[in-house]
């Protein structure tokens, strides 16, 4: 363990060890030896060492006798206390004798001090006999220290206590910090407890309507606040320049009937300046009131009570007659928050008395509130809001028109007499409800006659009308239109309640804004994925188009639409249309064409962007097609696919000014997936078509391949039956192996036929082989197959070779095996690793000849063999015998294994 790391006590009783080793070494040596070995250099070595590590340990370490005379100290307490000039100084002398000589040294500063003068407390150790700790401080060269001390008794061999051993270490830091820590915590607390209070006070002041009961409560709780007997709450008196004493807690009831003018006294001052005030010693204080008994109060704190900048009245609390300096800034700052919350409750108490009367008139405000908050549907928010003002004022009717920022639309209507849900009248341009909705600003009309916005108004009708945004922030989203059958001064009250309602209408119109707008983007997000999932499902390319049009009716209310695709360099033509029965003649919705030299045409397909026509009877370049009357307003949107136009959505309504950038928007984001499925079904059509012409044509290639064949076996079989040569056996089986030959190709060829000249199993292919060979066999001679099932397909072209190779080697049993007898066996199996085929053919005959199989006889159809396999298919070929002829074929798999296997 590192010295750093030991305690002190450990090191104390380390220091004793030692010293009773260093005692027992001495008493170790013979007197008559001692003169003898007056350097013995193992004791002073261990000496040094003892010295070492005492005088570098950081912490003072000394020991003392019973006379608390020093007889060892180490480094640290000679340099940090005693100032002694090196360790041996202190030997022999007192703390003391350290202290006194600093004294006479500065005789004219009395703060200048040695430990030595405090260290007083080592007789408790020498009464006790046991270890003690204590806490020492003092003012050591003018700097105040304090020490952390451990002292213990100092035992000989013989177990007499001979002394006092001590270490100590400086913690003036550590107590300082944990005396800040401490003080913090004090002050938190404080502080904690004053913030609770003063919550507690506003929770309780902003319950209290009635206004003697709130500054009854206020006084309680400032007193409270500052823990003290005492408080008063004096109020100016509006247009004078006194101040009424309005409540008197626990002392002074002499200031109950008082009146104190600007400048007089504490409150008068407080009143002038508007700054807190504290007189920590009133009896002192030049600025005494004559009327107030002396000794009744010691110290005072007075606030000021503000309101929108003006005092309207002071705060105060005192403590009793000799009690001083009992206030500080920071009570003055609670004492302000304090006053600021009872400002305001004292407003609301004076607001709640004067509208007291209107309690009614409030009550219909907030449950309109409610009902406003209750829903967030558009309808039954504007009915409410509606019919909650004819409630709260005598109107004849309320109107709300909504607001995109461009147009207004009608929103509802509730009128007092008659249950109609029509306006009286849409919105001029120049009229009320627009300048509404374009200023943001409230416009009150006291009677139209006299107003300019009402000038020359064609109705029937002389009373006032007020119109009131409803809006949040900059954000308008509609106007709402308070009219009177009869002028109409709107008075204060008025304007408030409708202010109010207008603002709760604004905030339910946001509201159901935001949901509404949030549920229509998570629909059109559900029709578009809905409608890319049944896109997915088709390649008809009529149906394609069906879904297109149902989808994006869903995204955009439609009249009619149609999908215009391109049919040459020069036209586009509607394959699909909905919404016909619009038009005057519906068929000639279904046949409708534009030229490409159409300038909206152009637009969409050349410049590929959408195009808007707010109103196409005002659009000079609009080419109206016949039967299309209903078209007022057009959107078209370019259907994009690759970076190529295939065409456009054209969709129209009857009324002007209907398609939005939301509209062009929405239909834009359902054009790409369009454009793709539309190419996708046009691809798949063409694909269909080619399919089916290719499919013709196989079939046609395919059956004359056939006959070709089945002609050449023909000629072969009548080649062999009519011709008469010298040899004939040789004749014949050479025209037999031709015969067998086409067999086998024929058979590959109609397995290739079935499956669409796909590629086909390998073991499938052996076995037609062989069975083709099969054929040909004489009368009485059996050929059994054994062939293991294999997922090994080939291709054409390997098949058409391997087709050559089976039907050789089958041929070869024939020729060896069943010339000598009946019945042969042919076993077959092909397997595939790492991408090379291998195939092995054996029967059961006796096998092949030595000369054959060392390579120095050849025959025709090995010498075919062997180069089909090299040559065509770039395998290897093995012959062996194993109970009878064996020929091993590899050759690389032309398909992957995942296909090949």
């Amino acid at each position: 363990m590192n010295d750093k790391d030991k305690t002190k006590t450990q090191l104390i009783r380390e220091l004793a060890a030692l010293r009773q080793q260093l005692a027992d070494r001495k008493t170790a040596v013979p007197p008559q030896q001692t003169s003898d070995i007056p350097d013995n250099e193992q004791y002073k070595a261990l000496y040094r060492m003892v010295r070492l590590m005492c005088d570098n340990v950081p912490d003072m370490i000394w020991a003392k006798d019973m006379e608390k005379r020093f007889i060892f100290t180490n480094k640290a307490i000679c340099e940090k206390l005693l100032h002694a000039k090196d360790t041996e100084e202190p030997i022999g002398k007192t703390d003391l004798y350290f202290a006194r000589r600093e004294r006479q040294m500065r005789p004219n500063d009395p703060d200048w001090h040695t430990f030595g003068e405090i260290c007083v407390n080592s007789d408790s150790v020498v009464m006790d006999q046991k270890p003690q700790r204590f806490d020492e401080w003092g003012n050591v060269r003018g700097q105040f220290l304090f020490l952390d001390v451990y002292k213990a008794p100092f035992w000989n061999e013989a177990g007499e206590m001979i002394g006092t051993v001590g270490c100590g270490r400086i913690v003036t830091q550590e107590k300082q910090l944990a005396a800040e820590r401490e003080q913090l915590l004090k002050d938190l607390e404080k502080q904690t407890r004053q913030l609770a209070a003063l919550h507690e006070t506003a929770l309780e002041i902003t319950t209290r309507r009635e206004m003697p009961d709130l500054l009854q409560a206020i006084a309680f709780r400032a007193a409270n606040l500052l823990d003290v007997p005492g408080s008063t709450i004096q109020l100016v008196e509006p247009g004078s320049e006194t101040l009424i004493v309005a409540v008197v807690y626990g002392l002074g009831k002499a200031l109950q009937d008082q009146q104190i003018h600007r400048g007089q006294g504490v409150t008068g001052r407080v009143w002038a300046t508007g700054q807190p005030l504290i007189i920590n010693n009133y009896d002192a204080w030049a600025g005494q009131i004559d009327s107030l008994p002396p000794g009744l109060i010691g110290s005072v704190i007075a606030v000021p009570i503000k309101l929108a900048g003006d005092v309207i009245g002071v705060l105060t609390c005192h403590t009793e007659g000799g009690i001083y300096d009992a206030f500080t800034d920071e009570d003055a700052q609670l004492l302000e928050n304090l006053a600021r919350q009872a400002a305001i409750a004292m407003e609301n108490a004076r607001l709640f008395a004067i509208e007291r009367k209107r309690s009614a008139e409030l009550e219909t405000l907030h449950q309109a509130s409610l009902h406003l908050t209750s829903s967030l549907e558009y309808q039954p928010i504007l009915e409410a809001i509606v019919g909650h003002v004819l409630q709260l004022v005598d109107a004849e009717d309320a109107h709300i028109f909504l607001y995109d920022g461009r147009t207004l639309h009608f929103g509802a209507v509730a009128w007092a007499d008659e249950p109609e849900q029509e306006p009286y009248i849409q919105p001029r341009s120049g009229g009320l409800t627009y300048s509404v909705a374009r200023s943001g600003q409230r416009i009150v009309v006291p009677s139209v006659n006299t107003h300019p916005l009402f000038e020359n108004h064609p109705w029937d009708w002389d009373g006032g009308i007020i119109g009131l945004p409803l809006c949040s922030g900059d954000q308008v989203y509609g106007v709402m239109n308070v009219a009177f059958s009869q002028p109409h001064a709107f008075d204060e009250n008025d304007l408030r309640i409708l202010d109010l309602l207008a603002d709760q209408a604004a905030i339910a119109l946001q509201n159901a804004r935001l949901y509404t707008a949030e549920r229509q983007h998570r629909q059109q997000a559900e029709t578009l994925r809905a409608a890319a999932t049944a896109l997915a499902q088709t390649l008809h390319l009529d149906t394609v188009l069906q879904t297109l049009l149902d989808y994006l009716r869903q995204l955009v209310p439609y009249d009619s639409a149609s999908v215009m695709l391109r049919e040459s360099e020069t036209q586009v033509a509607a394959y699909v249309t909905h919404g016909h029965e619009k038009w005057s003649d519906p068929e000639l919705a279904r046949r409708i064409t534009f030229d490409i030299t159409n300038r909206s045409v152009q637009i969409l397909l050349n410049e590929k962007r959408s195009y808007l026509i707010a109103d196409t009877r005002k659009f000079r370049g609009w080419e109206r097609p016949s039967g299309a009357e209903h078209v007022i307003s057009w959107l078209g949107v370019p259907l994009i696919a690759g970076g190529q136009a295939v065409g456009f959505f054209s969709l129209d309504k009857t009324e002007p000014d209907f398609f939005t950038e939301q509209h062009r928007r929405l239909a834009e984001s359902l054009a790409g997936p369009a454009a793709i499925a539309i190419t996708n079904a046009r691809l798949y059509t063409q694909a269909q078509q080619d399919a089916n012409t290719k499919a013709t044509l196989l079939r046609e290639v395919n059956h004359r391949v056939k006959n070709n064949l089945t002609g050449i076996i023909g000629l072969l079989y009548a080649t062999r039956d009519r011709t008469r040569v010298e040899n004939q056996a040789e004749f014949q089986a050479v025209i037999n192996e031709l015969i067998g030959r086409v067999w086998g190709l024929t058979a590959a060829h109609e397995m290739f036929s079935a499956s669409g000249w796909q590629p086909i199993h390998l073991s499938d292919l052996t076995r037609q082989v062989i069975q083709s060979v099969s054929r040909t066999l004489p009368n009485g001679k059996k050929l059994s197959v054994e062939i293991e099932p294999s997922d090994i397909r080939v291709t054409a072209n390997e098949a058409h070779n391997l087709a050559l190779v089976i039907n050789e080697l089958t041929t070869n049993t024939v020729k060896h095996v069943l010339s000598q007898r009946s019945a042969a066996h042919i076993a077959c199996r092909s397997e595939c690793s790492e991408g090379v085929v291998h195939c092995l053919f054996r029967d059961d005959g006796p096998g092949f000849a030595a000369d054959v199989l060392s390579g120095k006889r050849y025959n025709m159809g090995f010498e075919l063999i062997r180069s089909i396999v090299q040559d065509n298919l770039g395998g290897t070929l093995s012959l062996y015998n194993n109970e009878g002829a064996a020929v091993q074929i590899t050759f690389p798999a032309s398909l992957p294994e995942e296909e090949g296997l």
